[in-house]
């Protein structure tokens, strides 16, 4: 591999890496709302919940797993 090429490879891995952790703030920000609207307004009923925390949860794991392979 050349060192151009390896300078692309770390460009597009820190780009990557960027995207990823300012979609994880966003999924982070959005689990406080749920949380919020759920136990300290109750906005939401628990089945309602659950489901968006599954989402959330599902979300930043592929985010944390895809983290780890850049």
């Amino acid at each position: 591999m050349t060192l151009a090429a390896h300078a692309q490879k770390q460009a597009q891995a820190a780009t990557s890496h960027d995207i990823l952790i300012r979609r994880l703030d966003e999924l982070r920000r959005r689990k406080d709302l749920l949380v919020d609207a759920f136990v300290y307004k109750r906005a939401l009923d628990q089945q309602t919940y659950r489901e968006q925390l599954g989402v959330w949860t599902t979300c930043a794991v592929e985010c944390g797993e895809t983290l780890g392979r850049v």
